[in-house]
């Protein structure tokens, strides 16, 4: 039976687990300019496919689908560098 190689630059048919695909974080933003600016800064990376901000949960839940190629730190740091303040939910 013939087994095809695989190399460094052939893609993975098997996406990363859920867990990896998802970010969810507590913060603080409590505006639709802000969701608005949010979730501008975080579709212009090519690892993020969708956002959301659910405004009226207590915890400003921040919501991100990734490719799993996004660390939760990296989307915390940028939601820093936005002027807003962001943690793991589960915390």
């Amino acid at each position: 039976m013939y087994s095809h190689p695989t190399s460094a630059n052939s893609v993975s048919l098997n996406p990363p687990p859920l867990a990896d695909r998802y970010i969810i974080l507590r913060t603080d933003i409590t505006s639709s300019v802000a969701v608005h600016r949010v979730k501008s800064a975080f579709l212009a990376l090519p690892q993020v496919q969708a956002v959301t901000v659910d405004l009226e949960d207590v915890d400003h839940v921040l919501r991100l689908e990734t490719n799993g190629k996004l660390a939760q730190q990296e989307a915390i740091n940028r939601l820093n560098s936005l002027g807003f303040w962001g943690e793991d939910l589960e915390n």
